[in-house]
């Protein structure tokens, strides 16, 4: 008897959903014509995706693994974009719009951030470069797309130290979000980890408001003295000199009028605040590619 494999692709934030109608369902058959054999069991999924294909399983999971590939490349490239975009007083989601207007380019995974986090795309990466070490096979670009996404997580904390010229011992920062995605619960790959690594090692109290994150965060970090996680995202501005933007909801407006009680600088690694938000800030703001 012919066996398949199946894999459907989930959409971040909307696994139900798209299980139930996925924009690409593959099926890998152990045994060729397998699909034939079985597509009257799955027809009731298939039918309901707006693509589907089958081949053996080499050439799915090959295929799979290079899909997930691609989009992590799409961001590191953006990533790096974003920083000759600093360079030249251009803004980066500007440019990042243009883009998905070319139907060749199409507009996913074109934001530019702090990089990308979770178990799927890293661990895609790491299974690809141990395939192309076993056999023998530089993959440059691909390490390439695992560097700037590495060192994108550390970005925000050089503007920084930049913004205060380096003296920034002692400070006390206030920090949204904490997740690897808004919307998540988890932490993994997450920048929120580099960044707090650096901060406490300036002796930098960090004032965490992290809805979803909250209990991991605990967890992780619940006996470090330099952390204190919050309830409210503006209760304790007042007693910050800086504040972080890493995973804030997408759902949730941003109270400027909060934030410009203490016109204290913002280094908004999502790339959250719109022009008109940028605009009515009295602080300073430090996006990633954002002019202002």
């Amino acid at each position: 008897m012919g066996i398949l494999h199946t894999f459907v692709f989930l959409q971040d934030g909307a696994a139900y959903s798209s299980m139930l109608t996925p924009s690409l369902w593959l099926l890998g058959e152990k045994t060729a014509n397998s699909s034939r054999q079985h597509l009257s069991a799955l027809q009731p999924l298939t039918q309901q995706a707006r693509v589907s294909h089958s081949a053996d399983i080499a050439t799915i999971e090959f295929a799979r693994s290079s899909i997930m590939s691609m989009l992590a490349t799409r961001v590191s490239f953006m990533n790096e974009m974003s920083r000759l975009a600093d360079s030249h007083d251009v803004d980066i989601q500007q440019v990042s719009h243009i883009m998905g207007l070319d139907e060749r380019v199409g507009s996913s995974y074109l934001q530019a951030g702090w990089g990308f986090g979770g178990n799927t795309l890293p661990t895609e990466l790491l299974q690809l470069q141990q395939s192309g070490q076993a056999s023998r096979v530089d993959m440059p670009m691909l390490q390439s797309v695992i560097d700037i996404n590495e060192d994108q997580k550390e970005l925000i904390f050089r503007k920084f130290w930049q913004y205060f010229d380096g003296f920034i011992d002692n400070k006390t920062v206030m920090i949204w979000g904490g997740s690897y995605k808004s919307g998540s619960g988890r932490t993994v790959g997450s920048a929120i980890h580099p960044l707090l690594a650096l901060l406490w090692s300036y002796n930098i109290q960090t004032i965490i408001y992290s809805e979803k994150a909250q209990t991991e965060l605990e967890k992780l970090y619940g006996k470090q003295p330099l952390l204190t996680l919050v309830e409210d995202p503006y209760a304790r501005l007042d007693d910050t000199q800086a504040l972080f933007i890493m995973s804030w909801p997408l759902d949730k407006d941003l109270d400027i009028s909060q934030i410009n009680k203490t016109a204290q600088p913002i280094f908004d690694t999502q790339n959250a605040l719109t022009f008109t938000q940028m605009d009515n800030l009295v602080g300073d703001y430090v996006g990633i590619g954002r002019a202002k």
